[in-house]
């Protein structure tokens, strides 16, 4: 069930709503992103000076590598958290968007509140940032050690599925019922949270591919949740009232 909907996952990234929550979360953590630094540039003048006069013969290859290490760990840490941050918000339009296409059983009538939406994007916002700031020390290591980093990389992707998997999992489930039945339902959908937190927590990892992580995350629990509940024979739940998608 996992390897379906994997592919199903992959598959969806040609739909039209799938890339435009893509384009938008990169276009504008690219924006806020470029627009810091251009900020911080602008701000290096008016800093004050140190007058560290035993830096002079180095000071300005040490302040060009400076920068340059400044902005890698800075893109590499904040910007992914940035798209995620920005995509979160649209996530549940990518949760549609795949009910729509393949349980439209399940669409009508489903939808997530606001309040919903805001806390599960501060939210994923924290444990991407949590997660990006954990991963980049243990790249540095497996340079030095080439096996300590494995270990370490290993415990962090058990712990981080957890974490992932309720996030996206309650993504997906309070569309369909009262918040008072998220807890009964991730209790008995445990296994399935676990499994896709960690293909999620492993995607987040990977440079470029976390970029992408959040969407294909969200289609991910989308697949799985649904597929589970067919496999069981579970019909779909009433629509909630007041929920419905014009």
């Amino acid at each position: 069930m996992l390897a379906k909907s994997f592919r199903l996952t992959l598959a969806g990234l040609s739909e039209p709503a799938v890339q435009r929550v893509v384009v938008i979360g990169l276009m504008t953590a690219a924006t806020v992103f470029v627009g810091a630094l251009i900020g911080l540039v602008a701000l290096v003048p008016y800093l004050p000076d140190p007058n560290w006069a035993w830096l002079a013969p180095v000071a300005d290859v040490a302040a060009g590598l400076a920068a340059v290490a400044l902005v890698v760990v800075a893109a590499y840490v904040l910007f992914p958290g940035l798209a995620t941050l920005v995509m979160s918000f649209f996530l549940e339009d990518v949760v549609h968007a795949v009910e729509s296409r393949h349980y439209p059983e399940a669409a009508q009538g489903a939808e997530a509140r606001l309040i919903d939406e805001v806390g599960l994007g501060l939210r994923l916002l924290g444990v991407s940032l949590l997660i990006n700031l954990v991963i980049l020390p243990l790249y540095l290591i497996l340079l030095a050690t080439g096996v300590g980093s494995l270990v370490m990389a290993g415990l962090f992707l058990l712990v981080n599925a957890a974490l992932l998997g309720r996030e996206y999992f309650e993504m997906v489930v309070v569309r369909h019922v009262r918040r008072r039945e998220v807890a009964e339902l991730r209790r008995a959908h445990r296994t399935l949270t676990w499994r896709a937190g960690l293909v999620i927590a492993a995607l987040f990892m990977i440079p470029i591919v976390n970029l992408f992580a959040p969407v294909l995350g969200a289609m991910l629990m989308t697949h799985l949740f649904h597929q589970e509940r067919r496999a069981a024979g579970a019909g779909p739940r009433p629509p909630r009232a007041g929920t419905a998608r014009p």
